[in-house]
């Protein structure tokens, strides 16, 4: 796949400062760890490999949901919402598609003549060089310099492949109002019982018998591990001997302040929406 894009914004992709590059839907979009090379029409191209691919409702929300200086760096939230809504109808109000890349290689060659034969044998080497680079789930380099690198061990799950525990997770957030409200475990799972027992019967008959594969257990964890990624505040009590964590939503001013809770929102695929503004 093959996309115009502005130098500068290339050098900041290789530079490892602009690590999203979004677009409106576009169709023909590939799937993770393919290539896609840039140009802005002169003899340099740079290669990259998809790493992650974010939808989004607009502009807006993708950048409330990435911060600004990951999509255009140096930008505040307006002056980024003013570069994209300048593009055009499509860039301003329509669905968007971050790509999350990985910047491969910066190429500076000649350009091939326009003899058919030359033309010819440049192609098949520019396709066995793709079809290389696509063979390889994902680029190392030996540096760590690069900030892809630096999160490496970061976990993120592909599209549709979440676990029972993220899904858990995001259910949980989806059904709780979007306000500073405290919540409790208890009145969570009586939310969502009939879809907790989807999740939470899975596993084998001896399984489903142990008490941490219990419901009450499973929405217990949830919410501490939201917690630990500084989503919720929480507290713990002690009812008849059962476990009651008394939680309520942080603003998402202080989400988008906090690499854990953003890297947690970004793996969940919940956006802005589903927290107080203020």
């Amino acid at each position: 796949m093959t996309l115009t894009i502005k130098r500068a914004f290339a050098q900041q992709i290789y530079a490892g400062e602009k690590l999203f590059e979004a677009r409106p839907e576009p169709k023909q979009i590939q799937n993770l760890g393919s290539t896609v090379t840039f140009h802005w029409y002169t003899q340099e191209r740079l290669m990259c490999q998809i790493r992650q691919k974010l939808r989004f409702s607009s502009a807006r929300e993708m950048l409330q949901t990435l911060q600004p200086e990951t999509c255009l760096p140096g930008k505040t939230y307006d002056e980024a919402v003013a570069v994209y809504e300048s593009l055009g109808e499509a860039y301003a109000n329509k669905p968007m598609v971050a790509l999350e890349l990985v910047p491969i290689e910066w190429m500076t060659g000649v350009l091939p003549t326009t003899t058919k034969t030359k033309s010819k044998a440049a192609m098949v080497q520019k396709t066995k060089k793709r079809k290389k680079m696509e063979a390889v789930p994902l680029i190392t380099r030996p540096d760590m310099s690069n900030p892809h690198e630096r999160r490496e061990a970061e976990h993120r799950p592909e599209e549709g492949e979440q676990t029972d525990a993220q899904t858990l997770m995001k259910m949980l957030l989806e059904a709780t109002p979007s306000t500073s409200e405290e919540q409790s475990t208890h009145i969570v799972r009586s939310k969502l019982r009939s879809r907790l027992a989807n999740i939470c019967e899975k596993g084998t008959k001896n399984d489903r018998k142990k008490k941490s594969n219990g419901p009450a257990n499973n929405v217990i964890e949830a919410v501490r591990s939201l917690a630990s990624s500084a989503v919720l505040e929480s507290r713990e009590e002690k009812k008849s001997g059962h476990t009651v964590i008394h939680f309520k939503k942080r603003k998402w001013a202080e989400i988008s302040d906090s690499s854990s809770a953003m890297a947690m929102c970004q793996s969940l695929h919940i956006s802005s929406e589903h927290f107080p503004q203020c």
